[in-house]
């Protein structure tokens, strides 16, 4: 009887991990055996797996394949995308966030943390500094200094990710 819980339990738990974390590792495992491309191809393949309120976490993802594959722009028009959106997400109302408490929090759009808007920010630059403009490359990094400021006005203590070094170099 124990035993038959117990397999219960397994098999319930592997199916609350869903098709993303299989997905993830093994685009994890492709970018780990040098073919970025192929793991672009496989995040575009599953896009209907990050679902709507994903779709900065999906254009995060995608961007970071497709800077690594050499295409530094589409990977720029994917971290500008989430980028939007993250920013879309982080001025909404207090009230909304009120709301999320009593829903379950995976029905709630990703918001991202201060980590993930920074490094998308920061490919961001570094896309276009490869694709040689560097104006656009300056802007990207404003933003990015702009965001940290405000992050580092704005934390509380002690802050979790309270300023980027490398990003500010």
């Amino acid at each position: 009887m124990v035993h038959r819980r117990a397999w219960a339990l397994a098999l319930g738990l592997a199916a609350c991990t869903g098709p993303q974390a299989r997905s993830k590792k093994s685009v994890a495992e492709l970018l780990a055996a040098g073919d970025p491309a192929a793991a672009a191809r496989l995040i575009e393949s599953r896009r209907a797996e990050y679902g709507a309120s994903n779709s900065a976490l999906y254009d995060l993802d995608l961007g970071l394949a497709l800077h690594y594959a050499g295409a530094y722009r589409e990977s720029a028009a994917r971290f500008e995308s989430a980028a939007t959106r993250l920013d879309e997400l982080y001025t909404k109302s207090v009230s909304a966030a009120g709301g999320r408490l009593l829903a379950n929090e995976n029905i709630s759009d990703f918001r991202g943390r201060p980590l993930d808007r920074a490094l998308g920010q920061f490919f961001d630059a570094l896309n276009y500094a490869l694709l040689g403009e560097p104006d656009e490359a300056l802007v990207a990094v404003r933003r990015l200094e702009a965001f940290l400021d405000e992050l580092g006005q704005t934390a509380q203590e002690p802050a979790p990710y309270p300023d980027d070094g490398l990003a500010r170099y």
